[in-house]
Parts: structure tokens; C-alpha cells; sequence
């Protein structure tokens, strides 16, 4: 059987304890004083019918004050006029938005065929050089192959070959 580590220990001993404390309770939660004085005197009374109600001011505390009203409620009735002037603003602003658009656009794709251009003429670049570098790289080739030749043709033939000058 292993022995039950240190931690472990520590742990149920403060469970258990907490768990004691709570089971016995304490003479004051401290949540009892702070409870409402007025809600347990004050009940809501059954009224009769024919009595009318009384005047709650809090009910009426969010209702918009007088000028509030004025400020919500349009100054005008809405007519087929401004109905009108409201859709040709809207088309005026959309023909606007348009026309700034067909404009970026035309100047996008004006730059976009400048960088084409650019990319063109770089990639012809490169491709002379790159075609450059294959044709000097025939040319070494064929000189490798005509000295090659020619170190093979010597050892075959060793009397054509002169005596090295030190």
C-alpha cells in the first residue's frame, strides 16, 4: 500500500473541517442584516374595485417628459414628397458612390497594366540573361570537349608532344 502524499493530507483535513463549520452554522449569516426594512411592513392591501388606484410616481419615471415627446414626434406628417426627395438623395448619393468606384477602378487597372508591363519587360530581362548564360555554357562545353580532345590525342600520340619548357 503506497503512503498518501502530503498534499492529499492537507486537503481532506481542510474539507473536513469547512464541511464541520458549515454543517454547525453560525449564530449570524452575514447576509442577515442586510435584508429590506420596509418589504416586510409593507404589503399590498386588497382594494375594492370601485376604489381607484393610487398615484405611483415610480411607475411614471421613465415616461418621457414633455419636450421629449416634442423631440420624438416628427415636426411634419411624412408626405409622397419627402418620400420622393428621400429616394433621390439616396439614388444621388448611390450614382455618386458609382462613379468615385469606376474611377478607382479605372485607375487600378491602369497601374495593374503598368505592373504587367514592368513584370513583362523584367521577365524578357531574365530570360535574355538566363538564354545568355546557356549559350556561354555551350561555348565552355565546347571548349571542355576541344581540350579534352585534344589531352586524349596527345597521350595516344606521344611523339607530336614537346618537351615542357621549366
Amino acid at each position: 500500500m503506497k503512503p498518501i502524499p502530503f498534499y492529499t493530507s492537507v486537503f481532506v483535513a481542510s474539507f473536513a473541517i469547512t464541511t464541520s463549520v458549515l454543517a454547525q452554522g453560525s449564530s449570524m449569516s452575514p447576509y442577515q442584516g442586510m435584508q429590506n426594512p420596509t418589504s416586510a411592513t409593507r404589503q399590498a392591501m386588497p382594494r375594492p374595485d370601485f376604489m381607484p388606484p393610487e398615484f405611483n410616481p415610480q411607475a411614471f419615471a421613465n415616461f418621457p417628459t414633455p419636450e421629449e415627446l416634442a423631440r420624438m414626434t416628427p415636426p411634419e406628417p411624412m408626405t409622397e414628397e419627402r418620400i420622393l426627395k428621400r429616394y433621390a438623395q439616396l439614388k444621388q448619393a448611390m450614382q455618386k458612390n458609382n462613379e468615385q468606384d469606376r474611377k478607382e477602378a479605372e485607375k487600378y487597372a491602369q497601374d495593374f497594366a503598368k505592373y504587367q508591363k514592368y513584370q513583362a519587360e523584367q521577365l524578357h530581362k531574365i530570360m535574355a540573361q538566363a538564354e545568355q548564360q546557356r549559350n556561354n555554357m555551350l561555348t565552355k562545353i565546347a571548349q571542355q570537349e576541344q581540350r579534352a580532345l585534344e589531352r586524349f590525342r596527345q597521350q595516344k600520340n606521344p611523339k607530336s608532344v614537346e618537351p615542357a619548357q621549366y
